[in-house]
């Protein structure tokens, strides 16, 4: 019965994620567009050709993941439309986003079930597993995971299905379960580096199951390590020819002091340490305090208790907080939803053992803070995805008639252009075939990106419209004061302007 309950709380939590998406609709899908785009375009490109260029987290398993869930449209198209699908996907790339981002909702159901069962599974507590569910509430990467086209809902799904193995780990130490979880930790890491918890608690997992001496716990070290690699390439190998350009991006942000690599070069500063740390507290206050009180709960309980099993969860906890002051770097909540989930996992064991009245008081502080969680994810979302539909109303009723160059946009038509940025050529055939007037302007206002590979000076081609941001305005007027342009700021969009010129009279 409590089994079943479960089920039907996880499938709650896909409708309150899925419903800001299945309210804004289609025309509004682009209400984000970074990383949602990388990882779509790449998924249709990998549909295309196999091909993948995305490799800077690595995330090859997520968008995979997204062209494994793109298979019902796509028998769809060689049923009904006797079309390619690259080019269906280009003509309805509305549908194709939307499609996914729904996808997304019920693949973070799933995981969200199979969490609360392995809460389920060590406490035998429905009280916990709805403090469990409510402590992933007020985190706010967890609505994140659920709308965007990210790594973040596979790593969810991955870090979910890792605790559930763990939980059987705790009662028969197997040298099986330490193997299926150093393959687990393997596809995590593959998906992105910020896993590396799962890794840490993994490998120490499977080195420390069998009761020999050093030198063979050496081997089994070693053993482990060569798993892990072997996982992360076969998940990876799609971008196996890009591995050097990954590793140098992992060595530039590693050796750098703020998000992006930006910042003084160095590994570590203290004081863009204690700002990140700092900010991360000030947006996440509520995941902070589940934080501290999940660590400071499971020393009471280790040191009172002596529970057998307790070395190995010694031993997740110790590898989640060194992955969390790893990962506290930088100031981005959802590069901590790997040691978040497992923060939370971790604090049940100790949850379990509070007195009913502290659980039930525990219960009602959470609601609070989750409730205003969820209304803020909708506001955030809903302003987003109507500022996008205005923008998408606008272009509509007001076509090029030569052509229109983008900069930057929440819209389909800028994130066709992206496309084909970030997947290497992707849509290169279809935006010639079906929207030839279409161009990207280089941030740099100089060159137009005419097809992924030729560049032409900004007035040496035929246009009449370019969109940018309002801020970007001033900076492409002062660089051509000799043009007579015409500049309208867009209302109700996201900072959105349109520069019109009639420096041409005939069509491109």
């Amino acid at each position: 019965m409590n089994r079943i309950l479960i089920f039907l709380i996880s499938i709650g939590s896909t409708f309150i994620v899925a419903l800001p998406i299945f309210i804004s609709g289609p025309s509004s899908t682009f209400y984000a567009t970074d990383p949602d785009v990388h990882y779509l375009s790449n998924s249709l490109s990998y549909i295309q050709s196999k091909t993948i260029t995305y490799n800077v987290h690595p995330g090859t398993p997520a968008i995979v993941l997204f062209a494994a869930l793109l298979l019902p449209l796509r028998i769809y198209t060689r049923l009904f439309t006797h079309t390619p699908f690259i080019d269906w996907s280009f003509l309805n790339i509305n549908f194709i986003y939307h499609f996914i981002r729904i996808s997304q909702s019920i693949f973070l159901g799933i995981s969200m079930c199979l969490f609360l069962i392995s809460i389920y599974k060590i406490t035998r507590s429905m009280t916990t597993v709805c403090i469990s569910l409510l402590a992933l509430f007020v985190f706010t990467p967890f609505f994140y995971a659920g709308s965007t086209i990210s790594a973040e809902g596979t790593l969810f799904f991955i870090t979910s299905l890792w605790l559930l193995v763990f939980t059987f780990y705790l009662k028969s130490c197997s040298s099986f379960t330490s193997f299926v979880l150093i393959v687990i930790a393997g596809v995590a890491l593959a998906t992105k580096f910020t896993s590396m918890p799962l890794t840490m608690a993994s490998i120490v997992l499977f080195v420390g199951t069998p009761k020999t001496n050093a030198q063979k716990k050496l081997i089994y070290l070693a053993q482990a390590i060569l798993l892990i690699g072997a996982v992360f390439i076969f998940c990876t190998w799609p971008i196996r020819a890009t591995y050097p350009q990954m590793y140098s991006w992992i060595s530039y942000l590693a050796t750098t002091t703020e998000t992006h690599g930006g910042g003084t070069k160095a590994i570590f500063n203290p004081s863009s340490y204690y700002f990140s740390i700092r900010g991360l507290v000030s947006r996440e206050t509520w995941a902070a305090f589940v934080g501290l009180l999940s660590i400071f709960g499971f020393v009471v309980v280790t040191i009172h208790k002596k529970y057998s099993q307790n070395i190995s969860t010694v031993i997740l906890t110790g590898s989640t907080i060194v992955g969390l002051l790893i990962n506290a770097k930088y100031p981005l909540s959802y590069y901590q939803i790997v040691t978040y989930t497992i923060v939370v996992f971790i604090a049940s064991f100790s949850i379990r053992l509070l007195p009913k009245i502290a659980q039930a008081a525990l219960l009602i502080i959470l609601i609070l803070p989750a409730s205003a969680n969820i209304k803020n994810s909708y506001i955030t979302i809903n302003q987003a995805a109507k500022k996008t539909a205005v923008l998408e109303k606008y272009i509509q009723e007001h076509p090029p008639q030569r052509a229109a160059l983008w900069v930057w946009g929440r819209s389909k038509d800028f994130a066709l252009l992206w496309s084909r940025d970030w997947a290497s050529g992707l849509f290169t055939k279809q935006l010639a075939k079906y929207r030839p007037n279409l161009f990207e302007l280089e941030s740099n206002f100089d060159f137009i990106n005419i097809d992924g590979r030729s560049q032409k000076p900004v007035f040496s081609v035929c246009w009449d419209q370019l969109y940018l941001q309002q801020a970007s305005v001033s900076v492409f007027i002062s660089k051509y004061p000799q043009k007579s342009i015409k500049y309208t700021a867009l209302p109700g969009t996201d900072d959105m302007a349109l520069i019109e010129s009639n420096h041409c009279l005939t069509k491109p």
